[in-house]
C-alpha cells in the first residue's frame, strides 16, 4: 500500500491540512474533526447543507486553530480550550457533551454559514 497523501480536518465539514505525518491518540489523528459547527439547539451542520462551509481554511499554528473565510477577519482559537458553555449534540447516533469554546466563534461562524 502506498499512502500519497493525509489530511485532517480539525473542524469538521471545513477546509482540510495536508500533513506528512499525524500523531493517533484514542480519538484517532491528532487535530481531527474535534470541532464543529451546531445550531443553538446542539444539531451539527455540514458541507451538504451548508456548502459556505467549504470556504473556511483552517491553518493550525502552534497552540491555535487560525480560520480564514471570504470577507471576514481571521479568527484566532485555542487548539485545546480551557473552557466555554457547555453544549450537549448529537453527532449521528451519539450524544455528545461538547463546549462553545468563544463567543467571538459563535458570531463568526454566524457570519459564514448565514444563520445563528
Amino acid at each position: 500500500m502506498h499512502l500519497s497523501y493525509l489530511h485532517i480536518y480539525p473542524i469538521k465539514s471545513c477546509g482540510g491540512i495536508t500533513v506528512t505525518e499525524s500523531e493517533v491518540d484514542v480519538f484517532g489523528l491528532k487535530h481531527d474533526r474535534r470541532f464543529m459547527v451546531v445550531t443553538p439547539r446542539g444539531e451539527f451542520i455540514t458541507q451538504r447543507e451548508v456548502p459556505a462551509l467549504a470556504t473556511v481554511r483552517v491553518n493550525i499554528t502552534g497552540p491555535h486553530l487560525r480560520l480564514d473565510a471570504p470577507e471576514l477577519p481571521t479568527l484566532t482559537l485555542a487548539l485545546t480550550p480551557l473552557g466555554g458553555r457547555p453544549v450537549v449534540t448529537q453527532v449521528w447516533d451519539d450524544t455528545v457533551r461538547a463546549v462553545a469554546p468563544d463567543p467571538a466563534a459563535d458570531d463568526w461562524f454566524s457570519s459564514v454559514v448565514g444563520q445563528e
